[in-house]
């Protein structure tokens, strides 16, 4: 790994590492299962390390982290909402 991509790496985790508690309690008001929230926020997480490390910036990181954290929330009942479809169907 080069120097600088260990720098940009050391920014992207001091970025989500201030912005921790926000994304967790935004998670947490909408992700009621803690072992669900822990998924949604490494789903979150994942997300913006992808974004970040392609060299796209961000205007206002905490507005769009928090973003992100909602999308990704919202993503997780969509899935959940899918499963628990199917589930119903399979027991008929």
């Amino acid at each position: 790994m080069s120097d600088e991509s260990r720098r940009v790496d050391d920014e992207i985790s001091a970025l989500i590492i201030v912005h921790e508690p926000l994304l967790r309690r935004i998670i947490g008001l909408r992700v009621d299962d803690p072992v669900d929230r822990k998924d949604v926020y490494q789903e979150t997480v994942v997300a913006i390390l992808e974004h970040l490390r392609k060299g796209k910036s961000v205007e206002h990181a905490k507005a769009w982290m928090a973003g992100i954290a909602k999308n990704k929330c919202a993503d997780f009942h969509r899935r959940e909402k899918r499963v628990s479809i199917m589930m119903r169907s399979v027991a008929v």
